[in-house]
């Protein structure tokens, strides 16, 4: 009896240690929180070689130079270090800015991935859902979601990192580029057939945890059509993709916006200098854009060049057009749009506003009828005295207005 008695003490004496010594080690995941990094972008990944050497040739490695990898070698840990992340292609120009544009392998890879007419996307290739893009349960960061795919939720099912789908994961990726100051996604899904999922596609990048990003270029996208079609797709590329406290430029260009409105600029932050909304269909611009492109001042540009449609006799749009022209920024505008500028200013009687920066702005502009316009609101003959005072003032530049009037 004592013997069994013995026996027993020591089993379960056994037993007490290896339960007390479990509940003190940290269960192990199938994926380290750092494995992630040295997955190659093909041979893990998935991604096509091509398409990461399209990657590869438009991008900036940590030093500034093109990364010395090639297409089968290179890992998320790569990405995570480069400067300048490129899906577009880019060519440096003399003044050392760059000029990107679409490339056509990349377009023809996102165009040819499966979709659905769903509001809600998930095929073998994709999931576009909006939790997905809002982010709200912190499952949805790059890092994560290639270190353990991903929950069901919201109907969608749930996802190893290995079976995530290859947009996702291509998503994923470029939020992985912690370090990027610039990230290049020009035309990336401009040959995507459906508007709604294009901008369902771009709402899938976030810039929420890119902290070094200063420069997200999306132009050529074509995302317009969709603005108010698309469902939660909209909202979600306003709120998160156009969403950051630290990129300065942004590349909307080649969009087919026809109006802007009160939603899509809302969230770029006053830290932004440069609005790249060139060649768009702009016709009315909505009053709060004022606001939103206020901040650029001095050291900012606005281009809406290409937008020879813009409507000036809408007092929403021309409000907007005087303020960003008058708040010490560059503003690019069509010579047309700069004349109807001026002269729906003077018909408006819109006093200071019409002040000497946005003249200085629009000077080498100016066409015969609105010098002359100009000449009579300053002599009396039109109705606002005060503009006199404007002329006189030392803001103005004289020697523009001349130069224009010698010209003509």
């Amino acid at each position: 009896m004592n013997a069994l008695r013995k026996h027993l003490f020591i089993v379960l004496s056994t037993l007490l240690v290896f339960i007390a010594g479990s509940l003190f080690v940290e269960p192990q995941q199938a994926h380290a929180d750092t494995d992630y990094q040295n997955e190659t972008l093909v041979g893990d990944l998935g991604l096509p070689q091509e398409v990461v050497g399209v990657m590869i040739k438009n991008s900036l490695d940590a030093n500034g130079n093109t990364p010395s990898v090639s297409a089968t070698s290179v890992t998320v840990g790569n990405i995570s270090q480069w400067q300048t992340v490129s899906l577009a292609n880019r060519k440096q120009n003399a003044d050392g800015t760059y000029t990107s544009s679409t490339n056509a392998t990349v377009a023809a890879w996102f165009a040819g991935l499966k979709t659905s007419s769903d509001n809600q996307v998930e095929t073998k290739d994709m999931i576009l859902y909006q939790d997905m893009s809002e982010n709200q349960s912190n499952n949805y960061t790059g890092p994560k979601m290639l270190a353990d795919g991903i929950p069901a939720n919201y109907g969608h099912a749930a996802y190893s990192a290995a079976d995530l789908p290859i947009f996702n994961k291509m998503m994923a990726l470029l939020m992985c580029a912690t370090d990027a100051k610039t990230i290049d996604l020009t035309g990336i899904v401009s040959q995507v057939s459906d508007p709604a999922i294009r901008i369902k596609m771009l709402a899938m990048f976030r810039t929420d945890d890119m902290k070094s990003l200063t420069e997200l270029d999306l132009g050529y996208n074509n995302f317009g059509p969709a603005v108010g079609t698309s469902g939660w797709g909209y909202y979600s590329f306003y709120s998160n993709t156009l969403h950051s406290s630290t990129v300065e430029t942004w590349d909307l260009s080649y969009e087919g916006l026809t109006s802007l409105d009160s939603q899509l600029l809302m969230n770029i932050g006053n830290q932004t200098r440069n609005v790249n909304l060139a060649s768009n269909s702009l016709i009315t611009i909505d009053w709060n854009n004022g606001n939103w492109l206020a901040g650029p001042g001095d050291d900012g540009n606005i281009d809406l060049s290409g937008n020879n449609q813009i409507n000036s006799t809408d007092r929403n749009t021309l409000d907007v057009l005087l303020k960003v022209s008058g708040n010490g920024s560059t503003t690019v505008l069509p010579d047309t749009v700069a004349n109807d500028m001026v002269t729906a200013a003077i018909a408006a009687n819109v006093g200071k506003s019409l002040s000497a920066v946005v003249l200085n702005n629009v000077a080498a502009q100016l066409d015969t009828d609105s010098l002359v316009a100009l000449v009579n609101y300053a002599t009396g003959q039109g109705q606002y005295e005060g503009f006199k005072e404007i002329l006189a003032s030392d803001d103005f530049d004289v020697s523009k207005l001349l130069h224009r009037l010698c010209k003509g």
